[in-house]
């Protein structure tokens, strides 16, 4: 299951894409080598789906984008954070 309405920012898409976003934007913080985080991935995606064009869905990887993840406190995998008007 694939959601296009699902988007993978980074250090340096963060600011554009969550902090400045119109839209409310949920972040789901993950690792790839987390088991937990690959078993909510899928329902985190169906989400994305079901709120595409009121919700921004969009995840990071925490182990290639550390400055973001220490910045809000990130300690363990998976982390949700809910942003409204950055």
């Amino acid at each position: 299951m694939d959601s296009k309405e699902l988007v993978e920012v980074t250090d340096i898409s963060w600011e554009k894409t969550v902090e400045k976003s119109e839209k409310p934007v949920m972040v789901m913080f993950y690792s790839p080598t987390c088991p937990h985080c690959r078993n909510i991935e899928p329902y985190f995606r169906q989400y994305a789906d079901e709120y595409a064009g009121s919700v921004l869905f969009v995840r990071l990887d925490i182990s290639r984008n550390q400055w973001i993840a220490e910045r809000y406190g990130v300690r363990s995998t998976p982390t949700f954070k809910f942003f409204c008007s950055g």
